[in-house]
């Protein structure tokens, strides 16, 4: 229920209680109190609790399959292999080279996680450079800082493809060139005049 019923008086109507459906597979206790989407839970007790954020059924992190559609049915969500990672059910995966898995079994976080090292995104599920750096942070252990250094300047590299300086590619048109350029076709007028 979110809103409870209101009793007339003089000059207001009635109005009944408003109430909400729990999400699916799960269910609330609170049927006659006034409560919100977090009075919810979900029928499988290995899944995510509820909030502004998580307002589906799904198995909590460490944990992959799908949660159980029966109120004291079996668990759904079975729990990954020692040193595996899942979010919201997804397969279990092993963090990549450079790396450690998160307390909570969410994910994992690189070793190095100084300048130009760019931070572990489970989109990617690799340690890698930013982009305008090159290097190698798998390699990385714990502690480990330094892994990725500048490219040269007028220099550039893509995010994640630059291992050795030669990853570096010519960024373009920089002010110094520009200049030059402007230079050489000034003195070749001056030439020509």
């Amino acid at each position: 229920m979110t809103v409870t019923a209101f009793s007339p008086i003089p000059g207001v109507k009635a109005y009944p209680a408003i109430c909400m459906a729990c999400p699916a597979n799960s269910s609330s206790p609170l049927q006659t109190q006034i409560g919100t989407l977090v009075n919810c839970t979900c029928y499988d007790q290995n899944s995510l609790p509820f909030n502004t954020i998580q307002v589906t059924c799904t198995c909590q992190n460490g944990y992959y399959g799908t949660v159980s559609k029966v109120l004291g049915g079996p668990s759904g969500c079975t729990r990954c292999p020692s040193g595996m990672f899942s979010i919201g059910g997804t397969p279990c995966q092993l963090c990549p080279p450079g790396s450690s898995i998160l307390s909570d079994f969410s994910g994992c976080s690189c070793y190095d996680s100084s300048t130009g090292t760019l931070p572990w995104s489970f989109n990617v599920n690799q340690c890698q450079c930013a982009a305008g750096y090159y290097g190698d942070p798998s390699k990385a252990v714990s502690g480990s800082t330094g892994s990725c250094s500048p490219c040269p300047i007028g220099y550039t590299s893509i995010a994640g493809v630059a291992i050795d300086q030669n990853g570096c590619y010519f960024s373009g048109t920089t002010f110094k060139t520009v200049i030059k350029f402007y230079v050489a076709i000034f003195i070749c007028i001056l030439i020509l005049l």
